[in-house]
């Protein structure tokens, strides 16, 4: 699960975590942040293969 959020504080970013995200980003963020993530998610699950 990847979350887009306004929320930036350390107990919102954690609470995400705890409830299964697997990556934040923080609104305003870069498009190349959010190809780093998916491409993160991506290794990390096996599914470019």
């Amino acid at each position: 699960m990847n979350l887009q959020t306004a929320k930036g504080q350390a107990e919102d970013k954690q609470e995400m975590f705890n409830n299964g995200a697997d990556a934040i980003l923080i609104k305003p963020f870069s498009p190349l942040e959010l190809i780093e993530i998916v491409n993160d998610l991506l290794k990390s699950s096996n599914l470019n293969d």
